[in-house]
């Protein structure tokens, strides 16, 4: 999935101690904040919405101890 501009961006995130050499880049992320909340869009390509249609599942990755409280859902 790629990251999307959140309708109302209040901000841009960018990776603090980030390790490169773990094979994955890690670009800035920009977000809306919303009562305490940060929310980042992301747009599945044509073939993860297949797999997602397919009945396959989205996979979170948090980086860092311990796991944050998060949410998924869909932007209406």
């Amino acid at each position: 999935m790629k990251p999307t501009y959140p309708p109302k961006t209040t901000r841009v995130l960018g990776p603090s101690g980030w390790d490169a050499s773990c094979g994955s880049p890690c670009g800035s992320l920009c977000i809306m904040d919303v009562g305490g909340v940060m929310y980042s869009f992301w747009k599945p390509s044509l073939r993860e919405k297949i797999l997602i249609l397919l009945g396959r599942s989205v996979k979170l990755g948090v980086v860092g101890d311990p796991h944050p409280s998060v949410s998924l859902g869909i932007d209406e």
